[in-house]
């Protein structure tokens, strides 16, 4: 009578052999799947963050960048931020400001709206520098005029009340963040400063903006 312990037959340890190599392949391609998924994930998710940043959801367009993200970076900012920006800069060029006073007033701009001419903000502040009607900045149909609120901003506007850029003594010597809260008195005094070097690569790339009297 054959013994139970004889070992199999060879077609049996073929047929097994090929059993075994077919549950390895399958292992390994369950690995591959959950490796190349995880991977797919993972683009996925800088993708949405990348967009998130360049353009939130339920906003208007690419928004200001922050400091973190690319501060000098002028190619982030939509068609009517640059908009914005050059007629903040030629309003600027005959005033006598200079660079760094059109530095502190895209500055300014920059924190306050981030370069969108709004028809909100904190109480009655509205525009480019949420200038606001209650204190004497003008009208608030004069204020949502771009040309009218960078005037008032450089302190060449007859119909504002208040004191702009150029009526702050000393403020040449001043750091430009302070220079610019002299001008807008903010509830936040040291906001400005960390538009600066933005604002200095886009005053660079749009300094030849054409001249607003």
């Amino acid at each position: 009578m054959p013994s139970s312990s004889r070992p199999p037959a060879p077609r049996t340890r073929a047929a097994a052999r090929a059993r075994e190599q077919r549950r390895a392949r399958r292992r390994r391609a369950v690995r591959s799947l959950t490796v190349g998924t995880a991977v797919v994930c993972a683009l996925a998710l800088v993708v949405a963050g990348t967009v998130w940043m360049i353009a939130p959801p339920g906003g208007d367009g690419p928004q200001a960048p922050s400091a973190e993200a690319n501060p000098d970076d002028p190619g982030l900012l939509d068609r009517a931020q640059r908009a914005n920006a050059r007629t903040i800069i030629g309003v600027g060029r005959p005033t006598g400001v200079g660079r760094e006073g059109m530095i502190i007033a895209l500055m300014v701009a920059l924190q306050e709206s981030t370069l969108h001419n709004l028809d909100h903000g904190d109480r009655d502040s509205v525009g480019l520098f949420q200038q606001r009607p209650s204190q004497g900045w003008g009208t608030k149909r004069q204020l949502q005029d771009p040309r009218y609120a960078a005037r008032a901003f450089y302190g060449v506007e007859r119909g504002s009340d208040n004191r702009g850029l150029r009526q702050i003594k000393g403020w040449r010597t001043m750091t430009k963040n302070d220079a610019g809260q002299r001008v807008q008195r903010s509830a936040y005094p040291h906001a400005y400063a960390k538009w600066e070097a933005l604002a200095t690569a886009l005053y660079d790339k749009e300094r030849r903006a054409p001249i607003i009297r």
